[in-house]
């Protein structure tokens, strides 16, 4: 019963690679496992920002002779090459050798019981061709090798059984030494099992644990939160995120200035959590203004470190500062004739020509709700104006939320503001039917029809119009509001929509039917 260890270093690995490759790790190890009848206890992949790394325990093998065909020439090869291969197999006679077709040609093999290799020459043979097939969205090559990766590797360390497997890859041949986190020794680590390295990698500063390492930076966040009395959104993904990015993780704390809070909050939130990967604290509500982020860094850094986040967020701020001075300058109907210089989708018109179909699409539905849309309509052709705005351009997923924000200080009704800002939320609940929920499914019903009318196709990662999110979510507000609508008239009077403003209809729209029943059956189940 042995151990396996396997650790690939290198430069930084991008936060978002992290999931895809731990999968692709243990699929291909335990598939490569399986097909060499090597069997194991525990299987385990952790990473950090510069390292991946396999750990599997009790590997054995069956060591019983079992019979192998070997494979040798054809059966009407000269007499030089056929008794070459006797010769290789120890032979005497070409009657000890067996004929068999693969394809279109028959060749010679010939049966021969024998003890199966070792797990250490199975690690060796295969353990490149086993790297070499995991598949990166994004890999390069480096120096004059022409093996990809997903950034340069500088170390690999491998052991089975406390001895060291050989091996190469990207130009660097394995060895039996690890290395530490770099901020802190050059050292090389030397273990010869699986706990030792955990171990001894730790008292380098480096927590192969992604969990461990989210534990200790939501303990350093709760715990600043309960001295200061302020309160924190521990979002999952950006923990997960800054978790990835560091091997030692260290939190420091800032604060910006009080002058920014001219600013929405919606604003500086994005700006600091999305932009920088930094937390928000909050007072009863409001925002604070103390931020904090995650370092590999060492506390005796934390002056140089928190005055440069700071100088970098206090420019970032007045960057969106600048921004909405400039957003300002233009009213709501300027921008509503710059949506006509921009393509919405090839084939399918313009900004300009769908903000006029949302206007007669929130009329259908408001006619199925029997909403009176009539004090509303003429603001509704401004929902996508933002579009226009710097502040969008800089920041996307604030695309709407900007169109609320500029509406309230057109003095639009409250709820036109509050309509425009929802519009592209997936999920709407509330007490009565509102101009908020016709505006979101009208959006995502126009790009829908969009979607299928483009033909193009949705693959596992393909879907340029969300036209799944967009389906579901309909479904979902639908539902959630207690909401009825005949799906196939709403799509027929988009069709209608589309033909008034003369863009081509030639596709079938049962597929948008069929669609929207293999969501709804998706959307139930899961319930």
């Amino acid at each position: 019963m042995s151990e396996f260890l396997l650790e690939i270093y290198g430069e930084e690995i991008p936060s978002s690679c992290h999931k895809m490759m731990k999968e692709q790790f243990n699929l291909v190890f335990e598939s490569f496992f399986s097909q060499e009848k090597i069997s194991f206890s525990e299987l385990e992949i952790m990473s950090t920002s510069r390292r991946i790394s396999v750990l599997s325990k009790k590997l054995s093998r069956d060591n019983r002779k079992e019979d192998v065909e070997i494979k040798g020439p054809k059966i009407n090869a000269d007499s030089k090459a056929i008794n070459g291969f006797l010769r290789s197999q120890n032979l005497n006679s070409i009657n000890q050798l067996k004929k068999k077709f693969v394809g279109d040609y028959e060749y010679y093999f010939f049966k021969k019981n024998q003890s199966p290799k070792n797990i250490e020459e199975v690690l060796e043979k295969n353990l490149y061709k086993v790297i070499s097939s995991i598949k990166w969205n994004k890999s390069m090559r480096w120096s004059d090798h022409s093996d990809k990766w997903i950034r340069p590797i500088k170390n690999i360390f491998c052991l089975f059984n406390k001895k060291k497997v050989d091996f190469c890859f990207g130009g660097v041949n394995s060895s039996n030494f690890s290395i530490g986190n770099y901020h802190y020794t050059d050292e090389k680590i030397r273990c010869l099992n699986i706990s030792s390295y955990k171990n001894k990698l730790k008292d380098k500063k480096v927590i192969l644990d992604g969990k461990e390492r989210k534990k200790i930076i939501k303990h350093q966040l709760l715990d600043f939160c309960r001295k200061k009395n302020l309160n924190c959104e521990l979002d999952e993904n950006l923990l997960e995120k800054v978790s990835n990015s560091v091997e030692w993780p260290n939190v420091f704390f800032g604060v910006f200035d009080k002058s920014f809070y001219e600013l929405p909050d919606f604003l500086l939130k994005t700006i600091i959590s999305e932009k920088q990967d930094n937390f928000c604290f909050y007072n009863n509500k409001k925002l604070s203004n103390y931020f904090a982020f995650v370092s590999n860094k060492s506390f005796k850094s934390e002056k140089n470190l928190i005055s440069g986040n700071q100088n970098v967020l206090k420019a970032r701020f007045s960057d969106a500062k600048f921004f909405l001075e400039e957003d300002k300058k233009n009213s709501f109907e300027s921008r509503h004739k710059k949506l006509s210089s921009i393509i919405f989708y090839d084939n399918l018109g313009t900004l300009f020509e769908r903000s006029e179909r949302l206007v007669d699409l929130c009329q259908v539905l408001a006619d199925n709700f029997d909403f009176n849309l009539d004090h509303f309509k003429k603001y509704l052709r401004y929902s996508n104006v933002d579009l226009t705005t710097e502040i969008v351009k800089e920041f996307p997923s604030l695309q709407g939320r900007v169109g609320g924000y500029y509406a309230t200080i057109e003095g639009f009704k409250s709820e036109i503001n509050e309509a425009f800002s929802l519009q592209y939320e997936n999920s709407l609940v509330f007490n009565k039917l509102n101009l908020t929920i016709i505006l979101a499914i009208a959006q995502k019903a126009d790009s829908v029809f969009g979607f299928f009318l483009s033909k193009k196709k949705i693959s596992g990662s393909g879907d340029p119009f969300g036209v799944r999110r967009n389906v579901l979510s309909i479904i979902k507000i639908l539902i959630e509001n207690n909401l009825s609508i005949d799906i196939e008239h709403l799509f027929d009077k988009t069709k209608s929509i589309y033909k008034k403003q003369k863009i081509d209809i030639e596709f079938d729209t049962t597929l948008i039917y069929d669609f929207f029943k293999k969501r709804i059956e998706v959307y139930l189940l899961s319930k």
